[in-house]
């Protein structure tokens, strides 16, 4: 294959070049005044060509887990979040008794507690990251999962938030919520291949070809 189009090499500027390959390998890279072929690809000037990155810092496991979870970005309405939370236990696979996991709850938009979720969800445990991965929130299965009922004291560098009336309302800030991740069960090796794939397509979308980093869950 050849392609011409405005490429840069990992250093210098930006060049109009030529770039002919065999397979899967780069064997030549030519001057923009290389003969071309007639089935070259010709980008125009807009288009960049890049060598594949390599991100030094990534954590692809748990990335791709998360990119298998309900996602809860951009919600603002206690309306929108059951829907969202409704539609998610109907496209995924049903395992019974199987943690129902979520992030990207911008807690600054919409408030969310346990009634919330048990509105939805009262029969399988749900845990849902914040859009920071500072807080949690929690339905009632998931707390009685946890062995976590309302004489719990706060852990250190973390709280259990309380309703008005001094009750558990769901909403677990740091450490505290580190009590209830413990017993949600790691992921089995076909989860596990199924959320490296996952993320490896994102980053190869992104032009990351090469990671390097932990692939533990957390």
């Amino acid at each position: 294959m050849q392609i011409s189009a405005p490429l840069w090499t990992g250093e210098g500027a930006v060049r109009r070049l030529v770039v002919e390959t065999q397979g899967d390998r780069i064997s030549r890279i030519a001057s923009e005044t290389a003969a071309l072929r007639p089935d070259a690809l010709v980008f125009p000037d807009s288009a960049l060509l890049i060598p594949g990155l390599h991100d030094a810092h990534t954590h692809p496991l748990m990335g791709g887990l998360h990119l298998g979870y309900a996602d809860f970005s951009g919600v603002v309405s206690s309306g929108e979040f059951s829907e969202r939370l409704r539609d998610y236990r109907a496209e995924r696979e049903d395992v019974p008794g199987a943690w129902v996991q979520g992030g990207g709850l911008d807690e600054t938009k919409v408030n969310i507690t346990r009634t919330d979720i048990d509105k939805v969800c009262a029969d399988l445990p749900v845990f849902i990251w914040s859009h920071d991965l500072h807080t949690v929130f929690v339905n009632s299965a998931a707390l009685i999962r946890a062995r976590i009922e309302g004489r719990v004291k706060d852990p250190e560098g973390g709280k259990f938030e309380r309703d008005s009336s001094g009750i558990l309302n769901g909403v677990l800030r740091e450490t505290a919520a580190h009590q209830v991740r413990r017993f949600i069960p790691p992921p089995t090796p076909a989860e596990a291949r199924r959320a490296l794939l996952r993320a490896q397509e994102l980053a190869f979308s992104s032009g990351i070809t090469a990671v390097g980093g932990s692939a533990r869950k957390d």
